[in-house]
Formats: structure tokens, sequence, C-alpha cells
């Protein structure tokens, strides 16, 4: 029931397999870091590179998963205490 906020790097193959995957700014919440890892060492491939990316390629992705429950900083429905 936790979200959080975190930014990884990872290398595409030409065919867009995803290897080297690593936090560059962990969330602070270690289950939710960990999930993240996983979810995107489990995808097979993201698609072939577009034309004119060198292969391999490196990206940073920031990945911002927000509970509405929960809200960004405390209770309530989407951010912000009240």
């Amino acid at each position: 029931g936790r979200g959080g906020h975190v930014i990884f790097e990872m290398t595409l193959s030409a065919a867009g397999k995803p290897s080297g995957v690593r936090l560059v700014r962990p969330s602070g919440v270690g289950e939710y870091d960990d999930n993240v890892l996983r979810a995107v060492r489990a995808v097979a491939s993201f698609g072939r590179l577009p034309h004119g990316y060198t292969a391999p390629a490196q990206f940073r992705i920031s990945w911002d998963a927000l509970n509405p429950v929960v809200g960004r900083q405390g209770p309530g429905p989407g951010g912000g205490h009240r």
C-alpha cells in the first residue's frame, strides 16, 4: 500500500533486452525499490531500439508511483497533508 519515486538506469540491447539495471536514486522504501528493479528485470524486451540509437544504449528513468490512499506526503487522496 505504499508508493515511491525512484530513478534507475538500464542498458538496452538492439533488441530491447534490459541489462545492467541499477538504482541511481532509491525511494527510501526498500520493498518498493526491490519491486521496481524486479519488474524491470522481468521484461523480456522493451522492443527494438529506434533508428538512430546505437546499441547498447543506456537510459536513466524516473519512476513515480503515487498511492492515492496515502498521498505523496501523508494521508489524503493524491498528496499533501490537509
